[in-house]
């Protein structure tokens, strides 16, 4: 089992995010890209990122539909937004649930940090 770390990346204006969403996914086997822009020039320092630049998916439900064609079945497909950032445990938590070849899907909670503190946890 492979983890996949795919980012559907609408809005070149959320790129400062960007780099955060894509270094706190960094243990993950891969990391993927979709994009409705053209890659930065100065997101080539992220070696490990394929990016998918790919103008007409312009949805998120699209760029999910791109992202399964590239991953092989027994891959598993985190994902996570260009704003969004996994924390430490993430990708070990994944990879402990997805041991269980009978799990299909997961949901997880998430914490809500401001200034450095989680303020709530939602589901």
């Amino acid at each position: 089992m492979s983890l996949v770390a795919f980012i559907p990346a609408q809005f070149p204006e959320r790129y400062e995010w960007l780099g955060e969403a894509v270094s706190s996914a960094d243990l993950a086997d891969r990391i993927l890209v979709i994009a409705t822009y053209p890659r930065p020039e100065n997101t080539k320092r992220w070696r490990r990122v394929e990016w998918i630049h790919d103008a007409s998916l312009q949805n998120t439900g699209s760029k999910y539909r791109e992202a399964v064609k590239r991953t092989e079945p027994e891959d598993v497909i985190g994902i996570l937004d260009d704003d969004d950032l996994w924390l430490p445990s993430k990708v070990t938590t994944i990879q402990q649930l997805f041991s269980d070849r009978s799990l299909l899907y997961f949901a997880h909670s998430a914490a809500i940090i401001r200034e450095g503190v989680p303020t709530r946890t939602a589901r």
